[in-house]
C-alpha cells in the first residue's frame, strides 16, 4: 500500500491482489517488467499507476483457470499502465514516434504464450463470475446505471496492447466480457498492436454485450475515448450470449464526444461481433463512434442474423473532419446478412467500400439509398456471389472506379456513374431502371433478364454473359454509340 520504485522486475503472485499503491520499476529499464499474477481477482484502486520503461505490464488472473470463482480484472477511475520507454515520456511530444515500449496484457487463465521479449503471459480470459460488478476486464469505478469518465490510461510506447476478458455472469441484470467507461485511451504507439477480445455468456442477462466500451455514453457531452496506434493492427473481437432485451456482439459508444477506433499510419482496423440468439440482436452497435484509418484496411463483421446498427449519433468510417485523421485510402468492407445504414453511418474514403452478406445472401432487400459515402470514393461493391436478395440503387450514385452488384433483382431507380469506369451487374432475375446508367462499360453477369431502356444511358461499350452462363433476354438503350466489346466479358451471350 506504500508507493515503490524498483530498479528491476517485479512479480507478485497471490490469490486476490489489490494495488493500492504506485509502483515504478523505469530504474531497470526494459528489465523492469511488472507481472501482477492471482488465481483470483486483480482491482487497481482508483488513481494508482503501474509504470515501466521498456518492461512488459502483464495482469494475470484466474491463473489457476478454473470457472466456479473466476478471476477478474478490475482498472478504477484514474489507473495509468504506462510501459513507455522514458526517453518517450520525458520527450512529452505525443506517442506517434514511440516505439520499443513494453508489452501490456490483461487477461487470464492456465495456458500461455512467450511474447518477443521472453515474458510469459496468459492467453485467455480474465473471467467474471460474480455480481460486483460488469466484466471480465472493468475500466473505470463501477456505479450502478451512471455515465461517468473513467479516465484510465494504458500507453504501450510501441508493445502490443492484449484484452482479454469474459463474464459468466450479470451485474444489476447486465453482462459483459470487457466493460469500458468513457474517457479510457489506449494508446500503443508508433507500432503496437491492439487485441480487445470480450465473451458474455449469462443468457439470462438483460443487456448482453461481448464488449461494451463506452457504458452509458449514449447522450451529448461527456469525454471522448481512445483505442488508437499508427502502423500497428487493431482488432476488437466481440461475442454475447442470448438475453432478454439486447444481446450486442460489440458496442462501441462516444455520445456526443466520441469513441475513436484509429490508425493514423499503415494499420488496419478489424471489428467482428457475434450477439446470441434471444433479444434484439446486433453484431455492432455504434453510437457516436469514430473507425478511422489512414491507409490500411477496415473490416466490419457481423457474424450472425444480427444487425450492424448505428444510433443516437453519427458515426465516421474511414476519415473525420476535425480528427486525427482527416483523408483515407483505405478499402472499407461492411460484412453482414441485416443491415440498417441509414442511421447514422457516414462512410468517408479515397479507397473502395464493399457491403456484403456474411452468409450466401442478405435477409433483406438492400437499397443504397441508407448509404452515406464522401464523393473521393474509388469503388462500390453491393452483395458477393450468390446473393439472390433485390438490390435497388436508391440515391444518385458517382464513383470515381467500378461499381459492381450481386443481387436476384436489381433496380436502378437512382442515377449512377461511374466515372470514367465499369458497371457490373450481377442478376439471377430483373434487372431494370427508371434512372440512368453512365459508365465506360456495362458488364452484365447471371442468367437474369436485363431490361435497360432508359433513353439517358450514356454507355461506350457493353458485354455480357458467356457460354456457361448465358443471359436471359437483353434490352439496352443507348443515348450514343455502343460498341459490343470487353468489359470482362466479351461480347454478348444470351440465351
Amino acid at each position: 500500500s506504500a508507493n515503490a520504485s524498483v530498479a528491476g522486475a517485479v512479480t507478485v503472485d497471490g490469490g486476490n491482489i489489490v494495488v493500492d499503491a504506485n509502483l515504478n520499476t523505469t530504474g531497470g529499464n526494459a528489465a523492469g517488467d511488472v507481472l501482477l499474477k492471482a488465481s483470483g481477482n486483480i482491482a487497481l484502486e482508483a488513481g494508482k499507476s503501474l509504470v515501466t520503461s521498456g518492461g512488459d505490464i502483464t495482469l494475470w488472473s484466474n491463473s489457476d483457470g478454473e470457472t466456479a470463482n473466476g478471476g477478474s480484472i478490475y482498472l478504477k477511475d484514474g489507473v495509468t499502465l504506462d510501459s513507455r520507454t522514458s526517453s518517450d515520456r520525458a520527450a512529452n511530444n505525443g506517442t506517434t514516434d514511440d516505439v520499443a515500449g513494453g508489452a501490456i496484457t490483461l487477461g487470464g487463465g492456465s495456458a500461455s504464450i512467450t511474447l518477443a521479449s521472453g515474458t510469459l503471459a496468459p492467453t485467455g480470459y480474465a473471467i467474471n463470475n460474480s455480481s460486483a460488478f460488469r466484466g471480465g476486464i472493468n475500466i473505470g469505478t463501477e456505479v450502478v446505471a451512471e455515465r461517468r469518465n473513467s479516465a484510465v490510461t494504458i500507453l504501450s510506447g510501441g508493445g502490443d496492447i492484449s484484452l482479454k476478458g469474459q463474464q459468466l455472469s450479470k451485474y444489476n441484470g447486465d453482462s459483459a466480457g470487457i466493460n469500458a467507461y468513457e474517457g479510457f485511451t489506449l494508446d500503443a504507439g508508433k507500432t503496437g498492436d491492439i487485441t480487445l477480445m470480450g465473451s458474455a455468456l449469462d443468457a439470462t442477462a438483460s443487456y448482453s454485450d461481448g464488449l461494451n466500451l463506452g457504458n452509458y455514453a449514449v447522450t451529448a457531452g461527456g469525454t471522448a475515448s481512445y483505442i488508437r496506434t499508427v502502423d500497428g493492427d487493431i482488432s476488437i473481437q466481440g461475442s454475447a450470449a442470448n438475453a432478454t432485451v439486447q444481446s450486442r456482439g460489440v458496442t462501441l459508444a462516444g455520445g456526443g464526444a466520441g469513441i475513436n477506433i484509429q490508425s493514423s499510419g499503415a494499420g488496419s482496423i478489424e471489428i467482428n461481433g457475434t450477439p446470441g440468439g434471444t433479444g434484439t440482436q446486433y453484431n455492432i452497435l455504434l453510437i457516436g463512434a469514430n473507425v478511422l484509418a489512414k491507409s490500411g484496411a477496415i473490416e466490419l463483421t457481423g457474424g450472425s442474423t444480427g444487425k450492424v446498427f448505428n444510433d443516437f449519433f453519427a458515426s465516421s468510417i474511414g476519415y473525420k473532419a476535425g480528427s486525427d485523421i482527416t483523408s483515407s485510402s483505405a478499402d472499407i468492407t461492411v460484412t453482414g446478412d441485416d443491415f440498417d445504414l441509414s442511421s447514422g453511418f457516414n462512410f468517408n474514403t479515397a479507397g473502395t467500400l464493399t457491403i456484403q452478406p456474411y452468409s450466401g445472401s442478405f435477409i433483406d432487400a438492400f437499397d443504397t439509398s441508407q448509404l452515406t459515402y464522401s464523393s473521393d470514393l474509388s469503388g462500390l461493391t453491393i452483395g458477393k456471389a450468390g446473393n439472390a436478395e433485390n438490390v435497388s440503387i436508391g440515391s444518385a450514385a458517382t464513383i470515381a472506379g467500378d461499381v459492381t452488384v450481386f443481387a436476384g433483382d436489381i433496380a436502378i431507380d437512382a442515377g449512377l456513374t461511374a466515372t470514367g469506369f465499369n458497371v457490373n451487374l450481377h442478376a439471377s432475375g430483373a434487372v431494370t431502371q427508371s434512372a440512368a446508367i453512365s459508365a465506360s462499360g456495362l458488364g452484365l453477369h447471371g442468367t437474369g433478364n436485363f431490361t435497360l431502356t432508359n433513353t439517358g444511358n450514356s454507355i461506350s461499350t457493353l458485354a455480357g454473359g458467356n457460354s456457361t452462363t448465358k443471359l436471359g433476354n437483353v434490352n439496352v438503350v443507348n443515348s450514343g454509340a455502343l460498341t459490343i466489346g470487353t468489359v470482362n466479358p466479351t461480347g454478348i451471350t444470351s440465351t
